[in-house]
């Protein structure tokens, strides 16, 4: 089994996903460098989306083996809750002809690999995100589009605490500098996660192991 955001799966399920016959979905966990091939895990054709939150649930196929054992939450709030050490772990993608400011930040030219990008837990506070009012917290943790999934590490216990979303953009490109030329970047006031620790209770993820 597997945790991402519904924002992810929606689309999959826009074009047919599960039912349409040659619409599947794969991940690729070993995918650390742009030379890995061969490493798609396929999905079983099931799902559940959090009717609240922006989670899912997917499913390995029977057959499939990820290759490494699952990833344990925390069943506590952090402490300390605010200023927290963060890790956040995904494949952050990115269309860097329409924003150069990731090649110059950080990122180079290599997009949707694994990489682990640190920060702090900047705010616990209730927000608004598609369509709902909910318990979130906010990070500083560089983060891209693809980012969407990743799941966010406590540093000191390596425990599961978060699952990031997205953030909330800035209405302007904001001008930016680097190797001598000026560009516009889209930058964010902050990101978001889902509080996985406040979620352990919840009934969508009694088969998910906090500890």
């Amino acid at each position: 089994m597997l945790m991402t955001n519904a924002h992810v799966v929606e689309p999959a399920i826009t074009y047919g996903w599960p039912t349409v016959e040659g619409v599947t979905l794969a991940c690729d966990f070993a995918r650390y460098t742009m030379d890995n091939e061969n490493s798609l895990v396929p999905l079983a054709g099931a799902y559940r989306l959090h009717p609240r939150y922006d989670l899912a649930l997917l499913y390995l196929h029977p057959n499939s083996d990820a290759g490494a054992a699952p990833l344990a939450l925390s069943a506590a709030a952090p402490i300390p809750e605010e200023g927290l050490r963060i890790g956040v772990v995904g494949h952050p993608a990115f269309d860097a002809k329409h924003d150069p400011f990731p090649s110059y930040f950080g990122f180079g030219n290599k997009f949707g690999i694994k990489r682990l990008a640190p920060g702090y837990i900047r705010l616990v506070e209730n927000r608004h995100w598609r369509n709902s009012d909910g318990d979130i917290f906010l990070h500083d943790a560089t983060t891209l589009e693809g980012n969407s999934g990743s799941a966010i590490f406590d540093l000191d216990t390596l425990l599961v605490i978060g699952l990031h979303f997205g953030g909330w953009p800035k209405p302007q490109l904001h001008p930016v500098q680097a190797d001598g030329r000026d560009f516009l970047a889209k930058l964010f006031y902050a990101n978001g996660a889902v509080p996985l620790w406040l979620m352990r209770d919840d009934p969508l993820l009694a088969c998910v192991r906090f500890v």
